[in-house]
């Protein structure tokens, strides 16, 4: 079982298209949200504890700014370890959730109206999230690691227009404009917060 399930994880971040069509009618929300919690916890384990015991990786790994943010309150790279698995289930369910009512509200407005819309996109992109989560275990290799699981970061923009397509029946150019309007919006919104937090620290 947990075989055929990482099968489907890489399916679906690899080969999205033909995937996503054959396993969108099977979307439901409770294999979404087991699909990101098994792969959070092998992520949050593996990663967490050759953070907590390894002697100087994490500053080392992609992980060094987390560690350095925590370390601001106190908590030292053992103990942020520790708490990895907890984060990373919990960062993972919130954000899939958020970031795919997102892009629902925006499917919507531009007519996405196929039933269980918001459940299938939940779906197809809990599926290739969760192979992203083991993939983003190679963090742990100074330098290379962090170069390689941010292309695959990047590529996997390729999977999440796919499963917006197909989890709305909608036409390519919709499913692009969907993902990229929101995308858009929010940059320009963060920008605006930047320069006006950092316009009120030269005041």
């Amino acid at each position: 079982m947990m075989k055929d399930m990482f099968k489907k994880w890489f399916e679906g971040l690899f080969m999205p298209q033909q995937t996503f069509k054959n396993i969108k009618r099977e979307a439901n929300i409770k294999d979404a949200v087991l699909y990101i919690v098994v792969a959070s916890l092998i992520y949050g384990v593996i990663v967490g504890l050759a953070i907590a015991f390894i002697p100087g990786l994490g500053m080392w790994s992609g992980m060094s700014l987390y560690i350095e943010l925590f370390g601001m309150y106190g908590i030292t790279p053992t103990v942020f370890g520790l708490m990895i698995p907890l984060i990373a289930v919990a960062g993972g369910i919130a954000g899939l959730f958020v970031n795919v009512a997102i892009f629902h509200l925006f499917a919507y407005l531009f007519g996405g109206r196929a039933p269980g819309g918001f459940t299938r996109q939940l779906y197809l992109r809990a599926v290739f999230t969760a192979a992203l989560s083991l993939i983003s275990i190679l963090i742990l290799i100074p330098i290379a690691g962090l170069v390689l699981v941010s292309l695959i970061s990047i590529y996997a923009l390729y999977p999440t227009i796919v499963a917006i397509k197909e989890a709305y029946d909608f036409t390519w150019g919709k499913a692009i404009l969907t993902f990229i309007v929101p995308v858009i919006l929010l940059t320009v919104v963060y920008l605006i917060g930047f320069f006006a937090y950092f316009s009120a620290m030269l005041m």
